[in-house]
């Protein structure tokens, strides 16, 4: 059976333990115990699952998570441990802080607020964007020889098939090639 707690590391006392009395002769007795790690405990055998439902802390501190199939205190769950901020010191003087930054926790009534504003912009936005898709499309389809494409412009290939970078090295080229000059004369 699976158990949800409000806190990350609940730990719940079933049965107390008792200390071994050597003077009586009386022998130690083992408690029995249950820790929620990350807010969930899965318990396995029966008679723990009748004394977790039977505890006083049940549907108060914890609740049984069979039939729920989200964490219901996801939210409102809190770390036990702080998240800690360090500053180095340098040269004996404060240096800058390190440290993760704290967690931002919604509330679902917020997520539906913010998902409820993000529909509401995509679909302002999304007409103006599918407008500029399809010009850009129609252009590429009329023009398939942009700067991007790596084509050469014709002015620039010589009739052996050399290409130039600009008309001065074209007519260079052509003034020293042979076989510029052949194709020329013919």
């Amino acid at each position: 059976m699976k158990f949800i707690s409000k806190n990350a590391n609940l730990r719940v006392v079933l049965k107390h333990g008792l200390q071994a009395e050597p003077i009586t002769g009386r022998l130690a007795i083992p408690g029995l115990y249950v820790k929620f790690e990350d807010g969930v405990a899965v318990v396995n055998n029966e008679e723990t699952c009748k004394l977790m439902l039977a505890h006083p802390g049940f549907d108060r501190d914890f609740i049984s998570a069979d039939d729920v199939r989200a964490n219901a205190y996801t939210s409102s769950r809190r770390e036990n441990e702080p998240i800690h901020q360090i500053t180095e010191l340098k040269y004996g003087t404060l240096g800058k802080s390190v440290g993760p930054k704290p967690k931002i926790r919604y509330t679902p009534e917020m997520t539906e607020a913010i998902k409820q504003e993000a529909i509401k912009l995509a679909k302002e936005i999304a007409p103006e964007l599918a407008k500029e898709m399809v010009k850009t499309v129609l252009k590429q389809s009329v023009n398939p020889q942009e700067e991007n494409s790596g084509a050469v412009p014709a002015q620039f290939v010589a009739d052996c098939g050399f290409v130039a970078k600009s008309h001065l090295g074209l007519g260079s080229h052509k003034r020293h090639c042979k076989k510029c000059k052949e194709q020329q004369a013919k």
